[in-house]
């Protein structure tokens, strides 16, 4: 027995060893961050080629040539002595790139001055180039004769807007992300480190920092650069990520080649390929890849994929919300292996021909233990053709666009590890015999293998233990009306950035979000409201800025769950910033049956209406009057129902469309051209369902809904329009212009019997046309009735 015992302790302990040896083999090791210096060079010439700026400039004996006018240029402010500093151009938003380079930044200032000085101008541009995996810095003098187009076209900018320039910022920080290398540039012009000149980055009620924003935007590390929208082509759909499974079938061919997995729709296959740390946050989703060297021909390459989903403001009227949601998908290990690495005949025999490398799944490990953390949100937003802040002639006490009335967020992730089961406890049990059921050999041997079991499934293995909060936390409410935030904020909040608690690096047991546990995510909400509850009268854009720091998990217990060892480590960081596009408010209800003026005084104005109809049916929308009129109908998620241009009379705009009850549509009236103002009357009706003729009936099912039939009178005389049978019915005629000339629910015979039929009894003139509304008396009835509807002149 003892020896038995002896036997199932030491089998356990040799297989903890070899775990631990395992988990050594494998440790995870953070790539360290490039600090070499920048190198500077100077340009060799400048050329004018079709009214663009090319920019020349040797490295290492091969030339290098910029088109520096693709960018788009912005004069920056000083707040404090209100002109110009320099002029930057916003070259991450750029599409152009260079196989052999990347453009970091480009700057144009006057050297020692505070004040652009159109005759004594220096240019500063930073490229990386990726054959030497170096930053290199380009300046020299220049003449206001070559910039001369730069300077007057480029876009004012105060310092201090926000995320809609975050990529700005970005671009003039860039050196210091990269290098603490000294420049001769002072360091107002390199990093707004002046007095003055600090990235107020606005927080909650209006605050701000007192330190510069470090920009992650663009990542360096040892061997790449990722810039800033390099990926979009990926990321701005989540197509794939939605129907991706781990692992599964596509990375084999019919005939059972091994070819690229489907990860390659979702991540750029070069990344495979490259030796590196690389995050990218995009606009439907985000992914971090560590990619592992092994050999000359061979990487194991890390993926973490995450989704993104941003849910714009909608049209409920006052308040309007968005959200902003991060949610862990997958993590998983792949190889990515190059036709080097074996004979032709090999690779012909394993892999698909037409290839020269593959990605497929790593099959033989786990899945890699890395976590989100730190992320947050900022969420902006301005008016689409009103003026805004920073604009000339802005004043917030006439600002109808929405602002920020509350920030939310809310968490679902994982805590503090804690223990399970007990090896050490188990171990110690068995040693001492106390085994349930002890006392032949078989059961001490099947306890024993429960233990091995418990081992080898990691059940001893400290787990991290899930935290929900199931209520909004970190809620921040501002001040509802426009002139209290004008008052005590100085202006109305239009960006507020929401950051997470108790996440840092500091604190011993970091909130972290992974795929561990089901169910991990991070949202971020933000309510938007105007002019102190009312709605308002113009399209708003809406953009959502996400930072966020990638962790990974190399917490471990050794010698069987004794001591503690490793901890959580930040690997990567990054950001980005989008417009996901404009959002509408309803601006006046709608009546089932009116007429409504307008005026467009301002070019691109639009005018929005909320409808909700009381019944299902067939309504009428259309503008009378001189202008030519554009309409849309949307629904309440933004959903286009029905547009129309000249289906009015003239160039007016009409739309007869079918419209479920109870359901809130939202009603877009403009002019045709953009350029155009003008004013116009919309209308809103029934569309007709039939003809009532005199004396005849009409049969129908009514069930929730209305039906109108037109009624042409011959004689003037008074006329009896009624419905016949048992059905609780309601009758509304209306003249020509929409005015309600008779109405009738239940009515009372001529022996005083209560009758549920409906019954007008109306003087109608020659030849007017008349239209009759019928619907059943109740809003909620679900049942179809049979009704007869019948016009007959009264005797």
């Amino acid at each position: 027995m003892k020896i038995i015992k002896k036997l199932v302790v030491l089998s356990i302990i040799t297989l903890g060893l070899l775990i631990t040896t395992i988990q050594s083999t494998y440790a995870f090791s953070i790539p360290q961050s490039n600090t070499n210096s920048i190198s500077e060079v100077d340009i060799y010439s400048f050329e004018e080629v079709d009214g663009d700026l090319i920019v020349n400039f040797y490295y290492s004996n091969t030339l290098y040539t910029i088109n520096t006018s693709v960018f788009q240029y912005y004069s920056v402010i000083d707040n404090e002595i209100g002109n110009t500093r320099y002029i930057v151009a916003d070259v991450l938003e750029s599409n152009q790139f260079n196989t052999t380079i990347d453009i970091a930044k480009i700057i144009l200032y006057t050297f020692d001055h505070h004040v652009i000085d159109l005759d004594n101008l220096s240019i500063d541009i930073v490229v990386y180039i990726h054959q030497f995996q170096e930053l290199v810095r380009v300046t020299d003098e220049i003449g206001y004769d070559i910039v001369q187009d730069l300077i007057p076209n480029s876009i004012e900018w105060l310092f201090g807007d926000d995320e809609i320039s975050e990529r700005l910022i970005s671009s003039i920080n860039i050196i210091e992300n990269y290098s603490n290398a000294s420049t001769h540039l002072t360091p107002s012009i390199v990093s707004f480190s002046a007095p003055g000149f600090w990235f107020e980055d606005g927080g909650e009620g209006g605050g701000g920092s007192s330190t510069p924003t470090i920009p992650n935007n663009i990542k360096s590390n040892a061997q790449n650069t990722v810039n800033l929208y390099q990926y979009d082509t990926y990321t701005n759909t989540d197509t794939f990520i939605d129907t991706y499974t781990l692992p599964n079938n596509s990375w084999r061919t019919a005939d059972n080649k091994i070819t690229d997995d489907d990860i390659t729709k979702i991540i750029p296959k070069s990344l495979f390929f490259t030796a590196g740390i690389y995050t990218y946050v995009g606009q439907e989703y985000g992914f971090f890849v560590n990619t592992i060297k092994q050999q000359n021909y061979l990487y194991v390459v890390e993926v973490f994929v995450f989704d993104i989903e941003v849910i714009k403001p909608g049209m409920i009227v006052p308040v309007a919300e968005g959200k902003a949601k991060v949610i862990p998908l997958f993590q998983y290990k792949y190889y990515a292996r190059e036709k080097g690495t074996m004979s032709s005949s090999d690779w012909n025999s394993s892999y698909s021909s037409s290839l020269s490398s593959v990605v497929y799944p790593h099959l033989s490990y786990d899945s890699p233990n890395y976590y989100l953390k730190n992320v947050a949100f900022r969420f902006t937003v301005d008016n689409f053709v009103t003026k805004n802040y920073g604009e000339t002639g802005y004043n917030p006490n006439s600002d109808t666009g929405d602002f920020i009335l509350q920030t939310r967020y809310n968490f679902s992730g994982e805590g503090k590890k804690t223990g399970r089961n007990s090896f050490v406890l188990d171990t110690a049990l068995t040693a001492f015999g106390f085994v349930p059921g002890w006392g032949d050999a078989l059961s001490l041997l099947q306890y024993g293998v429960e233990v091995y079991n418990n081992v080898s499934q990691g059940t001893y293995k400290e787990n991290r233990q899930g935290i929900i909060f199931d209520n909004e936390i970190n809620i921040t409410t501002n001040y509802q009306y426009r002139e209290d935030q004008i008052l005590y904020y100085g202006n109305l909040l239009k960006s507020a950035r929401i950051l997470p608690k108790n996440q840092s690096d500091d604190f011993s047991n970091p909130l972290l979000v992974g795929t561990r546990i089901p169910n991990n995510y991070v949202q971020g909400i933000v309510l938007l409201t105007n002019e102190g509850g009312l709605s308002a009268s113009q399209e708003s854009r809406f953009y959502v800025s996400i930072s966020l720091d990638v962790a990974f998990d190399g917490t471990s217990y050794l010698i069987w769950d004794w001591f503690p060892s490793g901890s959580v480590n930040t690997v990567d960081s990054s950001g980005s910033v989008y417009n996901y596009g404009n959002y509408k408010r309803g601006t006046q209800a709608l009546n089932e049956h009116q007429i409504v003026a307008n005026t467009i005084t301002k070019n691109g104005e639009t005018k929005y209406f909320k409808f909700i109809p009381s019944r299902s049916g067939t309504y009428t929308f259309e503008t009378s009057g001189g202008s030519n009129t554009y309409l849309t109908i949307y629904d309440i998620n933004g959903n286009v129902i029905a547009t129309d241009d000249d289906s009015g009379d003239g160039f007016n705009a009409k739309i007869i469309q079918y419209l479920n009850r109870n359901n809130t549509y939202y009603i877009q009236a403009k002019m045709r051209y953009s350029a155009h103002t003008g004013s116009f009357n919309l209308k809103v009706g029934y569309a007709t369902t039939g003809v009532l003729q005199l004396n005849t009936q009409v049969n129908f099912l009514l069930i929730n809904q209305f039906n109108v039939y037109q009624f042409t009178v011959g004689i003037t005389k008074e006329y009896v329009i009624q419905t016949l049978g048992t059905v609780n019915t309601i009758i509304t005629i209306y003249d020509i212009n929409g005015n309600i000339i008779a109405q009738n629910d239940n009515w009372y015979d001529s022996n005083g019997v209560y009758n549920l039929n409906a019954r007008c009894v109306v003087s109608l003139n020659s030849g007017q046309v008349y239209y009759v509304k019928v619907s059943h008396s109740s809003y909620s009835n679900m049942i179809p009735y049979n009704v007869i509807l019948l016009a007959s002149p009264a005797y």
